[in-house]
């Protein structure tokens, strides 16, 4: 009998080691992802229709300008962000924006990297939103939100849409973000 238990011992420790073997052995699936490759315009449909209406004269326009600019920011391409900012600019003046809206506008056209195009666009969007919430006669615009933009200090963009696209991380983080309000008619 001792001799019996003596070898269900030993052969129950060999399963339990040998088992314990392979679990060493297996190694982690690891996924990399890329994230300083800039998206290409065919890599995500950022921009449709827009189905916002405005009471005033040339604010969708400017709006849709604004959306231009957001997605350049996107796909991180800033020859574009600051040629779709100096398109912005004019339609502000053009349609008396006011001076804080043009300054912020020009200091994208003016910015020498990404990094001082995003920061402007923070303040465009800023200057942009009063202008939205009176004028908007139907559809929604989302004010969007990332927590992590600009050293965990947060910014805001307007979107056309409720899904997000970080202008201010592009392809890093480009789902970073969350739904801060809605701005539809009063």
């Amino acid at each position: 009998m001792k001799r019996y238990s003596l070898y269900l011992l030993i052969i129950g420790f060999t399963v339990l080691v040998s088992c314990a073997d392979e679990k060493k052995n297996e190694e982690p699936e690891i996924v990399t992802v890329d994230t300083q490759k800039p998206l290409k315009s065919d890599e995500v449909a950022l921009q449709g229709p827009i189905d916002v209406e405005f009471e005033e004269e040339g604010m969708k326009e400017i709006f849709t300008k604004y959306i231009e600019v957001k997605t350049a920011l996107v796909y991180t391409d800033p020859a574009n962000a600051a040629a779709r900012a100096s398109q912005l600019k004019k339609l502000l003046a053009k349609h008396n924006a006011g001076s804080n809206a043009i300054d912020a506008t020009d200091n994208m056209v003016n910015a020498s990297n990404i990094e001082e195009l995003r920061r402007a666009f923070k303040i465009v969007t800023r200057e942009m939103e009063p202008m939205v919430k009176k004028a908007i006669e139907s559809g929604t615009v989302y004010k969007q939100y990332c927590p992590m933009a600009f050293n965990n200090t947060g910014a805001y963009w307007l979107s056309e849409s409720k899904d997000i696209y970080n202008p201010y991380f592009g392809s890093k983080m480009l789902k970073c973000g969350r739904i801060d309000s809605e701005i539809k008619q009063n």
